[in-house]
């Protein structure tokens, strides 16, 4: 019979404490290393001041065709990375941006992979992203590689001349 375990679960305190220092060590060392510590990362308000979902003007919230690819990048940054994942490095994450959203809207991509592979129809690459989310590991298919592919567009803008499948 396996043995209970005595230990005294964690409070809400400590928990805190604990995330707060993870967040510290973090920022003081630069970017995540790990795709747990890139979600604590972006969860921390002080990451994103704006929330790409509301208008500047007024603070309502945007209208997913209201939109722009930035918007995308900062409001869905994993789902931009797995689309990177997907495409095994064809797509930088601007063009991984565009994808998603002109899949969120309904609109026709005109991307060479997603033409060629998906007629058009940016949904069929954004459904096979999600479905296979969990097998992007890997040479081509990194998911904490193309993670910080798309904090680095975020933070500092894509680079010339960048391709994803350099990485």
């Amino acid at each position: 019979m396996p043995m209970l375990s005595l230990k005294k679960p964690k409070t809400r305190k400590e928990k805190e404490a604990e995330h707060k220092a993870l967040l510290d060590r973090m920022k003081a060392s630069g970017t995540p290393k790990t795709f747990v510590d890139w979600i604590l990362w972006l969860r921390e308000p002080s990451c994103f001041p704006v929330d790409p979902a509301v208008h500047k003007d007024d603070g309502t919230k945007k209208a997913r065709a209201d939109m722009t690819w930035e918007d995308v990048q900062l409001r869905w940054p994993f789902l931009t990375a797995h689309m990177i994942c997907e495409s095994l490095g064809y797509a930088t994450p601007d063009c991984a941006a565009r994808i998603v959203l002109d899949a969120a809207n309904g609109r026709e991509n005109w991307c060479e992979w997603i033409y060629s592979c998906y007629k058009k129809d940016p949904r069929g690459a954004l459904r096979m992203a999600i479905r296979t989310r969990h097998h992007h590991h890997g040479y081509m298919s990194d998911i904490n590689q193309a993670a910080k592919l798309v904090l680095q567009a975020m933070v500092h803008g894509q680079p010339d001349g960048m391709l994803a499948s350099w990485f």
